[in-house]
């Protein structure tokens, strides 16, 4: 893989503490939801890596990753919300960066299922946080609107990204093949 992709997932992975909390934002029900995702990398550079996978993969994996995240994500907020807890979130969400962001940069050519069995595991870790997170005053469903509206917006970026990253790559190809 290019060494500049490298780098810029380097970037994003050195600050990692998995520091998905929000703090000192005062919103409620779908902004609260919406901005939760935001509030930090961990969550910010896991999602955009199922995007950038997910369009590396090509075919159906361009929904079904991003679809299984979203969908194994707001099954276990719904269990977060109630106190259930799981050991080892924290570290699991940052085993999701770095999981997703080595299968990125190998461009892991699993099978569709097992892609999203393993984007589905480090989902459950993503989902468990932002339902526990939930504060108590807040409406349930809205503030779950606003955080799969999130996480999808996120993964959008990703595809986006790995599109305007494989043009950009394809048009250096042609350039330098014409010379």
């Amino acid at each position: 893989m290019n060494k500049k992709l490298l780098s810029f997932f380097a970037l994003l992975f050195l600050p990692i503490l998995a520091q998905a909390h929000s703090g000192g934002i005062h919103l409620h029900g779908f902004a609260e939801g919406f901005v939760h995702p935001f509030s930090g990398i961990d969550h910010i550079i896991a999602m955009i890596a199922v995007g950038v996978w997910a369009k590396q993969r090509g075919g159906n994996s361009l929904y079904l990753l991003p679809f299984t995240f979203v969908a194994v994500m707001g099954l276990a907020a719904l269990v977060g919300m109630t106190g259930v807890e799981i050991i080892g979130t924290e570290a699991g969400i940052m085993a999701s960066n770095a999981a997703l962001i080595a299968l990125v940069l190998i461009s892991s050519r699993f099978s569709t299922a097992v892609s999203m069995a393993i984007v589905g595991f480090f989902a459950l870790f993503h989902g468990i946080s932002h339902g526990a997170e939930m504060p108590m005053a807040t409406e349930t469903l809205s503030y779950m609107a606003g955080f799969i509206g999130a996480t999808s917006l996120l993964h959008g970026i990703g595809l986006l990204f790995a599109s305007l990253w494989a043009k950009r790559t394809q048009n250096n190809v042609i350039v330098a093949n014409s010379l």
